[in-house]
């Protein structure tokens, strides 16, 4: 008994080093953090009694490879089995009501998995990167499914959703091996990326009582070749095999054999409404089209040709690139080698281009003032970067992880560099930031081994620590003191310029 620390019934601490281990009858709550991290424990065995495992009670514990979960449970907390990646087995007990967020995210090594019936809400993240369970049954009295709870679970490929199941959540199964899916009358809110990157999925139906379905709900699904919706939705339907909203007069979804509707039925077309589809060649943006989402063509990797209809009022074409005629915006792009350079683009939009890892020098021209989030993240074969002295802003993420990246070149009207925008950057070593600087978000060189940050304005510098509400003082004089700011313990802090 000395290996546990037990106070009213609750076990706040285990300091035992053995295999298996018997929790005392008295126990009827694992608390938080109980067994956290422990390296040597495979096995545990909990008394009937046990209501509840608290917050982190078993994270990180990378041997656990079984536990008995008594009838008596009714909660389960918040990464209460994080990262337990030895874990093959879990039963969870009819009584239970209520799991966690990633509670059960990373266990690699589950296979088979059942919700009971009481348990009302599957958290976000629950079951993020399960990446073994094929087999996975919903029981009827769940309602909802959060955010990511199944994400990354990439051998799941059968899926039947329960009738009492009405909000399928952002993410909640996106990268699963789904083959069919088919959505009852029941289901009303289906969140952004709720089945995105599902690569085997070839059929889709959309029950009536479905009233909101989020960008790329079904974006990047390689194979999908059918999608259906009820008779009787108002707010959905299917044309020329793609999926529309009919009040926003917007086409979410194409498959392979699109035709888009020219009877005014469609004026936009959604984030990723294109994105994955591998048999797309040449496109033109019909006259009809007042307004284009994000990533439209992203992952279209056989796209050669982009042009805009001449009586289109509100975009053109140039280079093969498609640009808003209002804003600036390059909306998509078949090569960055291509933006135009007579200075009608202003903003370049995250997902323009498709990434790729045979670019290898990256020249913006002159004339575009920001890069937009993850304009060219993950381009994996970029070398050099040469920004123009037009740029201010530097999106959030826009250059994250270009791994192969070694030079950038800043221009010298650079105002904001936002968070992540170079992280994951693994071949950067040094940089220069212009005198006209005035803030670089948190993370914006996370994983990046900077060795020399030369700031032209190091004066009148302010650090915030995101654990730590107060501006502080720093001085960035000598550049390889300015890169262990950024870098030193992966710091989570921004950096902002007040001059005097």
């Amino acid at each position: 008994m000395d290996d546990f620390d037990i106070e009213n019934g609750v076990l706040d601490y285990y300091s035992g080093k053995e295999q298996i281990v018997t929790v005392p009858d008295s126990v009827t709550e694992i608390g938080e953090t109980a067994f956290v991290a422990n390296e040597t424990v495979t096995e545990v065995i909990l008394p009937n009694g046990i209501k509840e495992i608290g917050e982190s009670a078993f994270s990180s514990c990378k041997k656990l490879k079984k536990i008995n979960l008594p009838d008596s449970l009714e909660f389960i907390g918040k990464e209460a089995f994080y990262g337990c990646s030895a874990l093959t087995d879990i039963v969870l007990p009819q009584s239970l009501t209520a799991i966690g967020e990633s509670a059960f995210a990373y266990c690699e090594s589950l296979k088979k998995l059942t919700i009971p019936s009481g348990v009302k809400e599957i958290s976000e993240n629950a079951f993020e990167s399960c990446s073994e369970i094929a087999e996975l049954t919903l029981n009827e009295g769940i309602q909802k499914i959060g955010r990511d709870a199944f994400t990354d679970c990439v051998k799941i490929n059968a899926l039947k959703i329960p009738d009492s199941v009405t909000y399928i959540g952002r993410g909640a199964f996106c990268a699963c091996s789904i083959r069919e899916l088919n959505l009852h009358d029941g289901v009303t809110f289906i969140g952004d990326d709720a089945f995105h990157n599902c690569e085997q999925l070839e059929f889709v139906h959309i029950g009536k009582g479905v009233k909101e379905i989020g960008a790329t709900a079904f974006g990047y699904c390689s194979k999908l070749t059918k999608i259906e919706v009820a008779a009787g939705n108002e707010n959905y339907k299917v044309a020329g095999n793609c999926l529309i909203d009919i009040k926003n007069k917007t086409l979410l979804q194409a498959t392979p054999d699109f035709e888009i509707p020219s009877d005014g039925s469609v004026t936009a077309f959604s984030d990723g409404a294109f994105g994955g589809i591998k048999s797309i060649r040449s496109f033109e943006v019909p006259p009809f089209i007042e307004k284009i989402g994000g990533c439209v063509f992203s992952d279209c990797e056989n796209l050669r040709r982009l042009t805009v209809h001449r009586d289109n009022k509100y975009y053109e074409s140039k280079n093969d690139c498609i640009i808003e005629i209002a804003t600036g915006t390059l909306v998509a792009g078949c090569s960055p080698s291509d933006i135009p350079k007579d200075g009608s683009v202003k903003i370049i939009a995250g997902g323009a281009f498709t990434e790729n890892d045979e670019l290898t020098y990256l020249s913006v021209p002159e004339g575009v003032t920001e890069l937009k989030e993850f304009s060219f993240s993950m381009f994996s074969g970029l070398r050099t970067v040469k920004l123009p002295d037009s740029l201010i802003v530097i999106g959030n993420s826009a250059f994250m992880d270009c791994k192969k990246l070694q030079s950038v070149t800043i221009g010298d009207k650079v105002e904001k560099i936002d968070e992540w925008a170079f992280a994951g950057c693994e071949s950067l070593t040094e940089i220069e930031f212009p005198e006209s600087l005035r803030f670089i978000g948190e993370n914006a060189f996370y994983h990046v081994p900077l060795t020399s940050a030369k700031f032209l304005a190091p004066k009148y510098w302010f650090m915030h620590d995101l654990y730590n509400n107060d501006l502080k003082p720093v001085k960035l004089k000598k550049p390889a003191a300015a890169a262990a700011l950024f870098t030193e313990n992966d710091a989570m802090r921004s950096f902002e310029r007040r001059p005097k």
